[in-house]
């Protein structure tokens, strides 16, 4: 209900999770409750509405391990953190911007605090940390869309957070040697972090059945206490799709997907160099029909259509083999 301008709302979240494993475990058995309430209040004048919300929020944790010399320890956590919130969005006749400042907070996860063995899932040991604290974040964006004409269409998000106590995996030397091999090792760390990036969309309608989206996304993260780079995160990311709507409902789509080399990184840190640039070319062939009023998509496509050599920096299996080659693939989607 609208009194004046202002609406509001109040809600209350919960989660209860229970992990039980039975022999060797990677992470140790544990009992998770979370709790939280929030209130957010809207107040909208011509064309401009502003959104203030507040929230508090309880984790509890109780974790039942064994030590090296078998005895049972149980340790408890207990977080927290209230955050808040302030946006506000105004409706221009061809633009809408959206401004954002706000807290937040994330808990350690339970791998964070206490994984010690190799993560068969990324091919790396990890260590993890029982004393991290939880993440306590500021963040700040501004978003502005613009549509001109029919013709081209702007969307451009620009965002700063700047992170306390922010946790990221650090590359340990030397790997850990196991009776299945050696692991690159790495551990979870902490440090006061600034995380600056950009991520933009342009949609240009070149003819009535076809249009070209581009897109980019940039990233600058900052270890704060050490002055650096902070490794293992994502590098620069330009991506391009061009699309042509046919007869009969077809559609083509061809896209090329080009991602930087990471230079963003620290010397001699990490086990292998940040691999090259690359780009890979994309093709999807989509059908939409209609049976018996149910919705039906086909695609045929294949992704890396020029079998290019390449490695992923985020994919930890690039210190072992190159990523996936060519991919053909059918998908058949149904709409109930």
């Amino acid at each position: 209900h609208v009194i004046r301008g202002f609406s509001g709302s109040v809600g209350f979240t919960g989660l209860w999770q229970n992990n039980y494993y039975e022999g060797r475990n990677l992470i140790p058995n544990f009992l998770m409750q979370s709790y939280g309430a929030f209130a957010i209040e809207h107040f909208t004048k011509n064309k401009t509405e502003f959104e203030f919300g507040i929230r508090y929020d309880v984790r509890q944790m109780s974790v039942v391990k064994r030590r090296v010399d078998n005895s049972l320890y149980q340790p408890r956590f207990n977080y927290n953190v209230p955050s808040a919130t302030f946006g506000i969005v105004h409706n221009g006749d061809k633009y809408l911007i959206k401004g954002y400042v706000g807290s937040a907070f994330r808990a350690p996860a339970i791998n964070e605090l206490f994984i010690n063995g190799v993560h068969h899932g990324s091919a790396k040991f990890e260590i993890g940390d029982e004393g991290l604290k939880p993440e306590k974040a500021f963040n700040s964006s501004i978003n502005l869309i613009y549509n001109a004409n029919k013709i081209v269409s702007l969307q451009v998000e620009a965002y700063n957070n700047y992170i306390i106590d922010f946790i990221y995996q650090l590359p340990q030397k030397p790997p850990v040697l196991t009776v299945l091999g050696a692991f690159p090792t790495f551990v979870y760390k902490q440090t006061n972090a600034r995380l600056t990036g950009l991520d933009a969309e342009v949609t240009i309608q070149i003819r009535k059945n076809i249009n070209l989206t581009s897109k980019a996304s940039l990233l600058y993260a900052r270890n704060l206490q050490t002055n650096s780079w902070i490794e293992l995160m994502p590098a620069n990311r330009f991506d391009n799709t061009l699309k042509i709507a046919l007869p009969k409902k077809y559609l083509v789509e061809f896209g090329a997907v080009y991602t930087q080399r990471q230079n963003r990184t620290n010397d001699n840190v990490d086990y292998a160099p940040a691999p090259k640039a690359y780009t890979l070319f994309n093709l999807n062939l989509v059908k939409s029909f209609t049976i018996k009023k149910t919705k039906m998509t086909t695609i045929i496509g294949g992704n890396n259509l020029l079998n290019t050599v390449y490695r992923d920096y985020m994919n930890s299996f690039r210190y072992y083999a190159d990523d996936l080659g060519r991919n053909i693939y059918i998908k058949i989607k149904f709409n109930f």
